[in-house]
């Protein structure tokens, strides 16, 4: 076959752990496919392989803890809740001044505006957040103001959703501390540092292989992983690169949602 270029000695720094991941299983399952009776290269293989599956399982592990459901759940749900109060807070507020529900939005628009778009934020700046609209809402006035406007059920729903997503952020914290107890400290990072050395190695002995001993498994090895390479290059550079500790995902509002309206007044 046409000749190849060697592999380059890349590996995969600059990727975040989860794209490190999808370019250490790739270099692995062309790996395990190399038909060859070199045993250097198939010790090399299988140590990659080894390493690989630790960083698979370790990664899903910590995506699949029990209360990962329900924290999803219960963020919906407070954003869902807010936006229905804050919507049926905004329209009365737009009704006329001297109607007799103006002077109790008027109550809640100083709480109301400071919070608006909270949905938007992180998970736990919004929780936090709905802690204070809580305090801030907990006066003897206020509760009247949403009573009156038949809005205090949805509040108690939001404040009722906020606490059973903090008690099971807390567990999953827990959960996570005995798993890191469990492996005695090992982390994704750590499992990557050992992938790294041999995935280079491995280049290299492929490289010289196909210099010595050339063959058509190892000249479409070095081709198949030269477009892996370049695949995880272009991921690196169009976002995927690391930039420390990525946050908890928070569910992203659907294309449905309405702009948000301009307050009346400031907060």
């Amino acid at each position: 076959m046409a000749t190849i270029l060697e592999i380059p000695e890349w590996t995969g720094s600059p990727l975040t752990i989860a794209s490190f991941l999808g370019y250490a299983t790739s270099v692995d399952d062309n790996a395990v496919e190399v038909e060859t009776e070199n045993q250097t290269f198939l010790q090399l293989q299988s140590q990659l392989h080894q390493l690989v599956k630790r960083l698979q399982d370790f990664i899903n592990q910590q995506r699949s803890y029990a209360q990962t459901p329900e924290i999803t759940k219960q963020d919906q749900k407070r954003d869902s809740l807010w936006k229905a109060l804050w919507y049926a807070w905004y329209y009365i507020d737009q009704i006329d001044p001297t109607d007799s529900l103006a002077q109790h939005s008027a109550v809640l628009r100083p709480v109301m505006t400071a919070y608006k778009g909270m949905w938007k934020h992180e998970m736990t700046k919004e929780t936090e957040e709905i802690r204070g609209l809580q305090r801030d809402l907990a006066p003897e006035n206020m509760q009247q103001a949403l009573t009156a406007l038949g809005l205090n059920v949805i509040a108690q729903g939001i404040f009722v959703a906020n606490a059973t997503l903090a008690q099971h952020v807390q567990q999953r914290e827990h959960a996570r501390g005995e798993r890191i107890a469990e492996k005695a400290g090992e982390t994704g990072e750590s499992i990557r540092k050992q992938i790294a050395p041999v995935v280079l190695e491995l280049f290299k002995y492929a490289n010289a292989m196909q210099r010595i001993t050339p063959s058509d498994a190892i000249a479409q090895f070095i081709q198949n992983i030269n477009g892996v390479i370049n695949h995880y290059k272009q991921v690196a550079a169009s976002g995927g690169s690391r930039s420390g500790d990525e946050p908890e995902s928070t569910p992203v509002d659907p294309d449905v949602t309405p702009i948000e309206p301009e307050a009346t007044t400031e907060g």
